[in-house]
Parts: structure tokens; sequence; C-alpha cells
């Protein structure tokens, strides 16, 4: 990365050098025009000066073949590499032919013996160690029928008595592969159907335990629900039975002569109920608890009624309602439905609230996002003006080394040629306050 920047550097020079050269030429054209043959090869000298030096051309060609060269090293040094992995893993999978009759024999035992299948989670480790050996034992295979191909093109140059020989020994293999196969198989079949049954064991297990509960909930919400309604019904027909035996009862005592005044029992404790419905509005919000128990304190104000009336049936007694309280049940009853509306206000809001808070969450988010890529510009930015700042450095001392060499061959000629140096030091510097003018729009753009 050094030699590159180096490089680069030595590119970038000679460039800078070569566009020098054009200028000086230029203004030696001029100088030739106006001054002797003496004073223009004298400065085509001085010009000359200016050129990359060779050695370091030749250098920077002996760095970029050293790159090169070191490229191609590495990558066939990385090429090597993995040819010798490559090499150490076949060397570390492959088996010795005495540990292949241990598996093969393993395989035997684990299916011969009875005792292997006692639980299903024994079975389940047993058979996972069996594939295990299994992959080996497949591996062990692969080498071993490697190296009989192998043999078999060896010996078959060999007399046909050598050949029957080795005919004679390898009569197992057939049955052996015949057995591991087949109990490779059975073991990978038996895995399999140990895992799917398993699989769907969870999932029934799962799904049976959500529909018991999602059973129970219904079953409970449907107990609930009818007891509820079956008290309201029993609890409606209770009133309306009450209700009419309270007209009945007045209906029958109205034909007594003495006439007795006094506050309804049932309209004072309907104030009272209904005082009662407006605090738990305003503090449970549970409509079908506040209306059972509402009922059932009416319930019992009927059934008192009904007791006093019987107490008292001796005299006759009409029942005459309150103006006051029938106002104030009027206005409870008011009260309690504004409680309604304010809730459901209220519920409204929430609901409003919680979807300006999501978008807010959305906003925010955003908002992060655009000051991460913020925070990125900026950085990148930063970045670009330190380089402005190195480039103007550079410039300016550029421009130093060319005011120097306009001064010396200002110094070097007898013909006057003020101002076209003039003009050029006025361009550099020109130059260079457009460069400090860059510079300044970055920092105030950062």
């Amino acid at each position: 990365g050094h030699l590159r920047l180096e490089l680069l550097e030595q590119e970038r020079k000679y460039r800078s050098s070569e566009d020098q050269v054009n200028t000086l030429k230029a203004e030696l054209a001029t100088l030739k025009n106006r001054g002797t043959q003496v004073e223009v090869k004298e400065i085509l000298k001085e010009v000359i000066t200016h050129k990359t030096d060779p050695e370091v051309q030749k250098e920077l060609e002996k760095l970029r073949e050293e790159i090169v060269d070191r490229t191609r090293v590495i990558e066939r040094s990385d090429l090597e590499i993995a040819q010798l992995k490559q090499e150490i893993q076949a060397w570390k999978d492959t088996k010795p032919q005495v540990q292949v009759k241990e598996v093969v024999q393993e395989v035997l035992q684990y299916r011969e013996d009875p005792k292997t299948k006692q639980e299903v989670e024994s079975l389940k480790a047993e058979l996972s160690e069996e594939q295990r050996k299994r992959l080996e034992l497949e591996k062990e295979r692969m080498s071993q029928e490697d190296k009989i191909r192998q043999k078999e093109r060896e010996l078959s140059q060999v007399r046909e008595k050598v050949v029957q020989q080795e005919v004679v020994k390898l009569e197992e293999d057939p049955t052996l592969k015949a057995e591991v196969n087949s109990y490779s198989r059975s073991i990978e079949n038996e895995l399999k159907q140990v895992d799917t049954l398993q699989d769907e064991m969870r999932k029934l297990q799962r799904r049976k335990a959500e529909l018991e509960r999602q059973l129970e909930e219904l079953e409970r919400e449907r107990q609930a629900r009818r007891e509820a309604e079956l008290e309201i019904q029993k609890l409606r027909i209770r009133l309306n039975e009450l209700e009419q035996r309270e007209i009945n009862t007045k209906e029958k005592v109205t034909l007594k002569q003495k006439v007795v005044l006094q506050q309804d029992p049932q309209q004072e404790k309907e104030h009272n109920l209904l005082k009662l419905q407006v605090e738990e509005e305003k503090h449970q919000r549970q409509m079908l608890e506040t209306e059972l128990d509402a009922l059932r304190k009416k319930h019992i104000t009927l059934e008192k009624t009904e007791v006093r009336e019987k107490l008292v049936f001796t005299e006759k007694v009409e029942v005459e309602r309150d103006a006051e309280t029938e106002q104030e049940i009027q206005r409870l009853k008011a009260s309690l439905e504004e409680e309604n509306r304010r809730k459901r206000e209220l519920d409204a809001d929430i609901d409003q609230l919680r979807a300006r808070m999501s978008e807010m969450e959305f906003d925010n988010s955003k908002i992060n996002k655009e000051l991460e890529y913020l925070r990125e510009e900026t950085h990148k930015l930063q970045l670009e003006k330190q380089s402005l700042q190195l480039e103007i450095r550079h410039l300016q001392s550029e421009i130093e080394i060319s005011v120097i060499e306009a001064r010396d061959l200002r110094n070097m000629t007898q013909v006057d040629r003020g101002v076209d140096l003039d003009s050029r030091f006025q361009s550099l510097t020109k130059e260079l306050e457009d460069l400090k003018k860059i510079s300044r729009d970055k920092d105030a753009e950062i």
C-alpha cells in the first residue's frame, strides 16, 4: 500500500512537471521572439533540468515489477496452502482398514441387541451415534472400494490362479456391503420416523393444549353468560311479579277510607341505587356487574316494601312521589349518561393518543436515520476538507517553487519579461485564492 501511494505521488509529480514544462516552453517561445538565440538556449537548458529524473523513473518501474511479482508469489502461495489443506483433510478422513471392521461389528451388535429399544430417548441417542458411525463407515467403504479397484487393476495382469484366489477372498464383501447398507437404511429410516413422530406429537400436544385452553375459556364465558342471563331473567320476572303485586295491593287498599301520605320507599331506594350506579360507573365501568347489583338491590327493596305494606294493610296507604326526589333521580340519570359519554370520549382519546404515539415512534426512528446520515455526510465533508487543505498546501509549495524559478529566470535574462512573469504570478495567486475560497465554502457547508 505504501509503495502504491509513492507510485501515485511520483506520477502526479511527473504530470505536474510536464505541465510546468509546457508552460515554460510557451514562455520561452515568447522570449525567443524578443531576445537572442543565446538566451533561448540557456532557457531551454534550465527547462530541461525540471524533467523527471531517469533514475526515479527506473526505480518506479522496478517497484511496479516487484509489486507484480510479489502479488503472483502470494497467489501461488494461497493456491499451495489450499491444496495442502485439502491433502491434510483427506489424510485426516482416511482411516485404517482395521477400524472399518470394528465399526461394522459395532453396527451388527447394535442391531442384534434388544436392550437398545427400551426407551425412546435412549433409542434416539443410539440412532444418532449409529448415523455418525454410518457416515464414517460410508467414507471408509468408499476408500476401501478405491483400494480394491486399484488392487484389481494391479492384479489384472496376473495369471488366472492368482485372480481366482483374489475372488475367493472377496466373496464375503457383497454380503457385508448388503448388511451395512441395510442397517444404515434401517437406522436412517427409524431416525427419520422417530423425529417425524416426535415433531407431530409436539405439534399435537401444543394444539391440544391450545384447544383445551380455548374450550375452557369459551366454556367459562358461556357459563358466566348463561348464569348472568338466567339471573337477570329471574330478577326481571321477580320484579314484574312484585310490581304487579304492588299494583294489585294498591288497588285493593284504595277502597279503605283512611288516607295516610308518606314517602315512597321504592323511590328512596331507587334514588340511593342511582347514586351507587353513578359512583360505580366512575370507578369500575363494569356494566354487567352494575346491572346485576342494581337488580339485586331493587329486588330486596321491593321485597321489603311488600312486607311493610302487609304490616300496615289495615290502613289506607296512598303513595305519592316526591317531586324533588324525582328531579334528583332524573339528574342522576343524566349524570350517568354524561359519565358514559365521557368514558366513550376518553376511550376515543386514548386510541388517538396510541395512534399518535406509534406515528411519533415512526417519526423518531426516521429522524434517527436522518441524523445518522447527516453524521456520515459531515464525516465525508471533513475528510474532503482535509484533502483540499493538503492539496492547497501542495499547490502553495509548487507556487513558491514556480515563483523562485520565475525570479531566477528573470535574473538570468536581459530581456524585459516582467509583464509575462507578473501575469504568471497573478494567475497562480488567483488559483490559490480560488482554492482557499473552496475550502471556506466546504467549512461553511460542514
